[in-house]
């Protein structure tokens, strides 16, 4: 029985996450789109250039992550995926941990999905765990 094409995003959500705390920029490389258009929850907007050299030159090092389950949605050659995380990064050597809804989308180019578009919005830590509840009430997250 093969995979369906949520399941495929989830395994590659789940790698590309892994690589961005292990800093596997051999994985990332692989996984972004050339065009990859990456908008961080500061509101700094980066290419797959300007992300992954971030992360090799040691000014953003991502030390972990914890997700919420993400809404995966597949249309053709399209993949939309939303969720919330706890992000704890270190950035030009200050330590950071940004609450954060997410919005990222995976597009199937020659037969590959590609990481194609990333949009974060910071949530402040006291209203996250209100987000959070709400969303898993109504079914949302």
């Amino acid at each position: 029985m093969s995979e369906t094409p949520q399941q495929l995003i989830a395994q590659l959500e789940e790698r590309r996450w892994n690589a961005m705390t292990q800093n596997d920029l051999a994985t990332l490389d692989a996984l972004f789109a050339d065009d990859l258009i990456y908008t961080h929850s500061s509101g700094t907007v980066d290419s797959k250039a300007s992300y992954i050299q971030s992360l090799r030159s040691g000014d953003v090092r991502y030390k972990s992550v914890e997700r919420d389950p993400a809404s995966i949605i597949v249309h053709g050659d399209c993949a939309f995926v939303t969720g919330g995380a706890r992000v704890t990064v270190n950035v030009r050597g200050q330590d950071k941990l940004i609450h954060m809804r997410y919005s990222n989308a995976w597009l199937k180019h020659m037969g590959a999905w590609r990481f194609s578009l990333w949009h974060a919005t910071p949530v402040p830590q006291k209203e996250y765990c209100l987000l959070y509840k709400s969303s898993t009430e109504y079914g949302r997250h």
